[in-house]
């Protein structure tokens, strides 16, 4: 029998850790966790980049099924907004707009056209945008058919990028909408409509785009003589619920509306990935209720994706020479942008 404090045979003991070296452990553990986190949030971020890239190809995809079945593109508007009359653009086209009727007046934006080409059907006839003109003003589309505010409310999981911190909801417009009692949902992606500044004429931003995607008139291939694979379609665009510290919006990006330098229809006058808001040399489109750069943005470190005419998406990054970006939404320059409009300031309209 053991007398008490005698050593076991062998010189053993038991023996826990001191203090110093369990701080030396948690310190290892710690630099381990700091070298591991970059690594683990890259690749998260390389995996929401390519689900958007996934998402941006349903929409080139749907955009030529729609094409297919139609034989034109959707507007970026289905209608106009108002009686214009005879408009002749900067490079000479003569056009008539009349926004005849309520429904000539929809501002169904070419993301609503194209629901059932990506199975959203039940939302698409939820809109009944065959029956009611919606974001149309001074019609009362919104009071006289209340049963569509759950379908304005929506975003489609196609139109929202990971990266992006839009799933909150937003309503900018008025146009018969009581903000304080309806939200509208926001989304990440938008139409590339050409190359004009936001400041520029308005009736030209409107009605005479240099890319596919403008207020009520659709394109059809032939049109778009540059070719699919050279003219850009659709990209990205980040926190799309945006307001200043004045209560304005500034970055409004409501994917079921069609609306200049705003909802779904924007421009590559203004720099890739400028801040929402912010005039970086290329103006500012402005309503009563909002100002908009009109730009193509991302949460994605370096770039955007952009989805073709002909359904690829490419990554571009925000280096990209400006000139070289207008030119890649042009349908028709031929590589060479117009000599009138979408680089300088357009008169009137404002």
């Amino acid at each position: 029998m053991r007398s008490p404090g005698t050593r076991r045979c062998g010189g053993q003991s038991n023996r826990a850790f001191t203090l110093v070296e369990l701080l030396v452990v948690i310190a290892i553990i710690g630099v381990l966790v700091a070298l591991l986190l970059p690594a683990v949030q890259a690749a998260r971020e390389a995996a929401r980049r390519m689900q958007c890239g996934n998402n941006q190809k349903q929409i080139a995809l749907a955009l030529l099924n729609y094409e297919t079945d139609r034989k034109e593109f959707p507007s970026a508007r289905a209608g106009s907004d108002g009686n214009y009359g005879n408009i002749t653009c900067p490079d000479g086209e003569a056009l008539t707009v009349t926004g005849s009727g309520p429904l000539g007046q929809s501002g169904a934006s070419a993301l609503v056209m194209i629901l059932p080409y990506i199975e959203q059907q039940p939302l698409y006839d939820l809109l009944r945008v065959d029956e009611v003109p919606i974001w149309a003003p001074g019609t009362g589309w919104f009071t006289s058919n209340l049963d569509i505010a759950p379908g304005l409310a929506q975003t489609p999981d196609a139109y929202i990028c990971p990266s992006d911190s839009i799933r909150g909801e937003f309503a900018q417009w008025a146009h018969g909408i009581n903000v304080n009692q309806y939200q509208i949902g926001v989304g990440s992606y938008a139409n590339v409509s050409g190359y004009w500044r936001p400041d520029d004429d308005r009736t030209y931003i409107k009605y005479c785009g240099q890319g596919v995607f403008f207020y009520d008139r659709d394109i059809a291939i032939r049109e778009i003589t540059d070719g699919l694979s050279n003219t850009l379609f659709a990209g990205e665009v980040r926190d799309g619920h945006l307001v200043d510290t004045a209560g304005l919006a500034i970055n409004s990006n409501i994917w079921s509306n069609g609306n200049r330098m705003q909802s779904t229809m924007r421009t590559t006058a203004t720099p890739l990935n400028s801040p929402p808001g912010v005039d970086l040399g290329s103006g500012l489109a402005r309503e009563s209720q909002a100002y908009s750069n009109g730009a193509f943005s991302s949460n994605h470190p370096g770039g955007c994706n952009f989805a073709y005419g002909d359904g690829r998406v490419e990554f571009l990054s925000d280096s990209i020479d400006l000139e070289t970006y207008k030119l890649m939404s042009g349908r028709n320059d031929g590589g060479q942008l117009a000599t009138t409009g979408g680089g300088g300031r357009g008169g009137g309209g404002r």
